[in-house]
């Protein structure tokens, strides 16, 4: 008789994503990031190294956050607007959600994380804030609805612990947002080049990682 695991019933669970289709666009999840691997997914390239399952699970995770969330903001009555598609001419996202209390309006981004990162993290998360950014700006220019605040909001998934950061206070973001789009879209033209990741942790979990030449071209931070 098979031993019947659980674990296996989740993971056949998580492997039965239904097919995307692609839509030729990059996604605005991936602001700030190795720009070869954009460009691989916005064509569509087959992964030559799928998720994991233990990474499945991980966004899971983050998905089960994400919607309690809104659904907290939701029946509390702050919530302006959860799961929004924005699209232009060559970027698609899902903003996580738009708050408004006590006279203030609030975009977040919402990211979960273990709770050793969470604890002991200094630095910020920069292609976080890109994110969050990008969002701002596209939902400005698609809706015309401006926010008195962007922030990315750290959830350690074990305990719940939160940390806001505010993305406006980061120096430079604008600008970084506005050179990191404009450098891949003129790469996707032919007329700029390919930005090889700047960390280690960027070719680790590449889906594409066993097909790329800039592999090793990793910057290590000192």
């Amino acid at each position: 008789m098979t031993d019947v695991r659980f674990e296996n019933i989740l993971d056949e669970y998580l492997q039965k994503v239904p097919e995307k289709s692609h839509s030729g666009k990059f996604r605005v999840s991936s602001a700030g990031l190795c720009s070869q691997k954009r460009l691989w997914e916005r064509e569509g390239k087959e992964p030559t190294d799928p998720v994991e399952n233990r990474m499945l699970r991980v966004f899971k995770v983050g998905e089960v956050f994400h919607t309690w969330l809104q659904n907290m903001l939701e029946d509390m009555g702050y919530l302006v607007l959860r799961e929004l598609e924005l699209e232009d001419d060559y970027r698609v996202g899902r903003l996580d959600a738009v708050v408004e209390k006590d006279g203030k309006r609030i975009l977040y981004d919402f990211k979960t994380v273990h709770s050793r990162k969470f604890i002991y993290k200094e630095e910020i998360d920069i292609h976080y804030c890109m994110q969050a950014w990008t969002y701002k700006l596209m939902l400005e220019e698609q809706y015309g609805m401006k926010v008195d605040s962007v922030r990315v909001l750290y959830i350690s998934r074990d305990d719940l612990l939160l940390k806001d950061v505010e993305v406006e206070k980061v120096i430079g973001i604008e600008k970084m947002v506005e050179e990191d789009w404009n450098g891949l879209i003129k790469a996707s033209q032919g007329k700029g080049i390919i930005i090889a990741p700047k960390q280690d942790w960027e070719c680790t979990y590449c889906v594409y990682r066993s097909a790329c030449s800039h592999r090793q071209e990793v910057v290590k931070d000192d």
